[in-house]
């Protein structure tokens, strides 16, 4: 699902570890720290320098997290003769796909906080009308009801690029219709006919 050499790092950005960038391009890690220490200037201009505890040969040890322009620093201060040119192409398209999961995650957050503010208003509407009123976990499970199959919190970090862009999609059309005062059980089949006529026309493709 999400890359083997890139990583969602714990402050939410595309990173690499110093570790990975050894293993691709065939060196010893501490090659690879001697080269961030040469070019550390450099790899301090193109950003924050991240540590992380992950678990390798079965423990705990201090990883250092490159964005793709540090990782690429790096790189080039140790590739001879461009021995090492396929395994940065591999890696900047991987900070790609990264970037692109990252940008359809942080939407996913920005549209449910806007749907848990329309619940406000959908609430001002039934109250008015006599309908029931909802509650933003409520509509949390409608979501992962229609995308998911089930009520339960989903763990957004372990969804793909594809089922985020559908949650987001369908966080959105609840959204309008929570704002337009759309009931939940119209609301609800309306979403499930989405998700059907979406999965139908990828069928057709």
């Amino acid at each position: 699902m999400l890359s083997p050499l890139v990583r969602y790092s714990k402050t939410k950005r595309a990173s690499v570890t110093h570790f990975a960038i050894a293993k691709g391009t065939g060196v010893r890690p501490k090659e690879i720290v001697s080269a961030m220490n040469r070019n550390i200037k450099l790899i301090a201009r193109a950003g924050s320098i991240d540590h992380e505890k992950i678990k390798r040969m079965g423990a705990l040890q201090d990883h250092t997290m490159l964005n793709m322009d540090q990782a690429i620093i790096v790189i080039d201060a140790i590739n001879k003769k461009g021995r090492m040119d396929g395994f940065k192409k591999v890696l900047l398209e991987q900070f790609e796909t990264m970037n692109a999961w990252i940008a359809i995650r942080m939407a996913v957050s920005h549209n449910h906080n806007k749907m848990k503010l329309a619940v406000i208003d959908y609430n001002e509407i039934a109250k008015a009308n006599g309908l029931t009123r909802s509650h933003p976990m409520r509509e949390a499970q409608l979501i992962s009801y229609v995308v998911n199959g089930h009520r339960m919190r989903v763990n957004r970090d372990a969804m793909s690029h594809g089922e985020l862009d559908l949650m987001n999609r369908m966080i959105i059309k609840n959204t309008e219709w929570l704002v337009g005062g759309v009931g939940y059980e119209t609301r609800k089949m309306a979403l499930v006919g989405s998700i059907e006529a979406i999965e139908n026309n990828y069928g057709h493709e």
